[in-house]
């Protein structure tokens, strides 16, 4: 059986990679100083971009590096093709823009800033409030400012997407939206534009009253790329009727993001729903975003691995970082897109750009970051460049940027790591509000309080060159105490990658499942059998009756009792859309021969369902799985655990079941 257990590490092949991409993080520090008008915004965001932009030195801290320097052919030797990305909630600061937000800009807390909008916001809430009623007071809040967020937010960075012909990702709380015009509806134009600029012809009206926490990526020509739902992708607002809307909403919220109970301070945004989680195929890579929270989310970067990501784009806006020892930021930091980025081979990048800064009593920290997969040498000396402050040295880090001071291990190697932390913390207390400790100017960099670093890191990064290739793991060893590695996929005519195998056994008999795709096509299941224990392996045998190509098949599980071998799989109704999908079964011997059909085994075509798994009760199957069926409260689908069983002889499958006590 050892044998059989070490074939759950399958060999994949080396592929020719693609043109180098430039990748750069930008964390900068919110102030709000930039919130005083939309110029301040955009000059603050302009001046991050490039260290030639007018008054730099009174707007990005000094010693901040930028991204313009960097891109060809300003620097002959950066790659054509470069990626900019800024944190989460980039936009959450331009809430207070403008003669409307100047009360909020004086108040000393959210929750009271966040009550200070309501009066100078009051026609457009009552406009929204006509449109789409019954939101929440907050909800309808943050869908009010939909003209001042698009003006400020969406109008900067596509602008500076457009002038460094960069594809270029930020994110904001926002609702979808549409451009109006002043001679098609004047009146609403006067009544949504900001009233500061009383000479623009123009105004953005919400068309959902759904404002997520989303991510916009930026073509360099300007337009937002959005999934089409079928693996590709449409241009916003020319290929959406007119409407812009995210690349990706996020779909695990913090709990000041949600709806609170009583309509308390939380900012009452929609969840996005996980099945709509979609990788942008682009020249700079298939992006995955995992928004802050979501990177931690294992059906979320299941999905991705699935849909055949390879950057993977992490902006956040955390909320803590080393003031605290309790539990070491950091560290939970690295469980998350860190992790998640070794465990999956097909993963290039991640790349983590970290807003800093207090928006007056809520702590924004963190080490804007470039990561790749570790690899099997010596990290060397801690460093700034080989960890996170408070952490050990490691490998993975291409790029980071430095927090207030050095980590105090760099210069003293006898330092323990809890006595490293503990200095840590005491530095960093002094940056929370309240502190008592001043900084003496809102760029200044210190243990004072909001006295946080802003930082440009970037790193140049070999993508694989099509959906299906992956560079070899550059962490595999051979295992201890295990026999040599068989090849159970057979020869290839092309590398191809292999994912989520699974191993069942009768006797000498051992059958190995699996889903693969060639570059560029739908995934099928495969199958081998050993006759040998694993010795050797027979030809691969696709699984299902669908045509080769035809269907996205993914995920297989395997039980065998007696001579029998059960075989389930997720597949999707048609090409990459997952919002339905199906759960085969496929009955073959202990030889590998198919025995009839491909069974159905859920019972309705609507909702995607994912991860079956399969077990025998007496001689029926019995297969479990997470389906999409059952709709949230605003919604939004959910997922929960159903199953069914087979009928005697395994030809049938009764009516699913709720499996899951949840509500």
């Amino acid at each position: 059986m050892w044998r059989a257990a070490a074939l759950l590490i399958l060999v994949v092949a080396a592929p020719v990679l693609a043109a180098p991409v430039r990748i750069f993080a930008v964390g900068h520090e919110q102030r709000l100083d930039d919130a005083v008008s939309h110029q301040a915004f955009r000059d603050k965001m302009a001046a991050m971009m490039d260290a030639t932009a007018p008054n730099r030195a009174s707007l990005v801290q000094a010693g901040v590096d930028d991204v313009a320097s960097h891109l060809f052919p300003t620097d002959p030797a950066a790659p054509p093709a470069a990626l900019v990305v800024f944190p989460e909630s980039t936009g959450l600061i331009a809430a207070f823009i403008g003669s409307r937000g100047a009360t909020a800009r004086l108040q000393p807390n959210a929750p009271l800033a966040i009550v200070s909008l309501v009066g100078p916001y009051g026609p457009q809430m009552a406009h929204y409030s006509a449109k789409f009623p019954g939101q929440p007071l907050v909800r309808n809040l943050v869908v009010a400012l939909t003209d001042t967020l698009y003006r400020a937010v969406y109008e900067t960075f596509r602008d500076l997407a457009i002038a460094h012909g960069v594809y270029l990702a930020v994110s904001a709380d926002i609702a979808p939206a549409r451009r109006i015009e002043e001679a098609d509806d004047p009146a609403l134009v006067a009544l949504l534009r900001d009233p500061d600029e009383p000479g623009r012809t123009y105004a953005y009206e919400a068309t959902s009253p759904r404002a997520a926490n989303v991510t916009w990526v930026f073509a360099p020509d300007g337009a937002i790329l959005v999934p089409d739902g079928n693996g590709g992708s449409l241009r916003a607002p020319t290929e959406t009727g007119g409407e812009l809307r995210g690349s990706i909403d996020k779909a695990y919220l913090t709990p000041i993001e949600q709806p609170p109970p009583g309509e308390a301070a939380g900012l009452s945004l929609a969840a996005g729903p996980v099945r709509a989680m979609e990788v942008l195929d682009t020249p700079v890579g298939r992006l995955a975003i995992v928004i802050s929270k979501d990177a931690w989310m294992v059906d979320v970067n299941d999905r991705f691995v699935a849909k055949g990501a390879d950057v993977v784009l992490q902006p956040e806006a955390f909320s803590s970082w080393a003031y605290d020892t309790t539990e070491w930021s950091p560290d939970v930091f690295k469980e998350g897109g860190f992790a998640n980025l070794q465990k999956n081979p097909e993963w290039a990048v991640n790349v983590n750009a970290s807003m800093t800064g207090n928006l007056l009593d809520i702590t924004f920290d963190g080490q804007s970051a470039i990561l790749g997969r570790r690899q099997k040498i010596d990290p060397g000396p801690l460093s700034p460049d080989n960890a996170w402050v408070g952490q050990n040295p490691d490998t993975g880090f291409l790029a980071v940027a430095p927090w207030i001071i050095p980590d105090p291990g760099i210069a003293d190697g006898s330092l323990t790591l809890a006595a490293r932390r503990a200095a840590l913390a005491a530095a960093g207390a002094p940056l929370l509000p309240g502190s008592g400790v001043p900084c003496g100017g809102s760029l200044v960099v210190g243990s004072c309080e909001n006295g946080y670093r802003e930082a440009v890191v970037f790193a140049d990064v070999e993508l694989p060159d099509a959906v299906g290739s992956v560079p070899v793991d550059p962490v595999r060893e051979a295992p201890p105490q295990f026999s040599a590695a068989v090849r159970v996929n057979g020869a290839e005519n092309a590398p191809t990658a292999q994912h989520a195998p699974r191993v069942a056994s009768k006797g000498n008999r051992v059958v190995v499942a699996w889903h693969e795709a060639a570059a560029g096509a739908l995934p099928n299941v495969f199958l081998a059998v050993s006759n040998d224990g694993g010795a050797t392996f027979g030809a691969p045998i696709r699984v299902s009756d669908n045509a080769p190509g035809a269907v996205a098949e993914l995920h297989p599980a395997i039980a065998i009792r007696g001579r029998r071998v059960a075989i389930v799989w997720q597949e999707f109704a048609s090409g990459r859309n997952d919002d339905d999908g199906r759960i085969q079964l496929a009955w073959f011997n202990v030889r590998g021969s198919k025995q009839g059909g491909d069974v159905r085994v859920d019972d309705r075509d609507d909702g995607g369902k994912w991860l079956p798994s399969i077990a025998f009760a007496g001689p029926r199957p019995v297969v479990a799985w997470i389906d999409e069926r059952d709709p949230g409260p605003e919604g939004e689908p959910l997922e929960h655990v159903y199953a069914a069983r087979a009928a005697t002889g395994g030809r049938a499958f009764g009516a699913a079941v709720r499996v899951d006590a949840g509500t």
